[in-house]
């Protein structure tokens, strides 16, 4: 009787193979594959709480990976509109609900080709979720330093 139980074992393995010993892949799916992304429908222009400057950024690639690193073109302008003069640039991401942020640290700096406009290099969202993104703005060496917060959506 043992006997007879391991022949019908094997005998259903050997049913769901084809003949190599792997199972068959799955079939694609039809229409649109959706990709991992972060941010499609995101607001992209703030102004800081003085009033004083407007933030605005753009996502290289557009729109944000998953868990991949991307970097950002953020352009500060005065209430005027004109590009902001002497002011430096710190970005990060948080989640609040989860009690952490990303786990890289990015680098800022200005670009020198177009005025008021700074390139963040390292930025990565690294799990799905609902993302803040901090841009705060520092007036001259040492003048107030004031925050943009942007609201991101991380999808699978």
């Amino acid at each position: 009787m043992r006997t007879l139980t391991v022949w019908l074992a094997w005998g259903l393995v050997l049913a769901g193979c084809d003949g190599t010993g792997m199972p068959e892949p799955s079939p694609e799916p039809e229409g649109e594959v959706l990709t991992s992304v972060c941010g499609a429908d995101a607001e992209k222009t703030a102004t800081v709480m003085s009033g004083a400057y407007t933030l605005s950024w753009q996502s290289e690639p557009d729109p944000i990976p998953l868990n991949e690193q991307f970097d950002l073109l953020v352009d500060v302008q005065g209430a005027d509109g004109a590009a902001a003069g002497t002011v430096s640039l710190d970005a990060d991401a948080a989640m609040p609900q989860h009690g952490h942020g990303m786990n890289t640290l990015p680098y800022v700096e200005p670009d020198e080709a177009t005025p008021g406009r700074f390139v963040v290099d390292g930025m990565q969202l690294h799990m799905p979720g609902d993302w803040k993104l901090y841009l705060d703005l520092t007036v001259g060496d040492d003048g107030p330093t004031e925050r943009a917060t942007f609201d991101l959506t991380c999808v699978e």
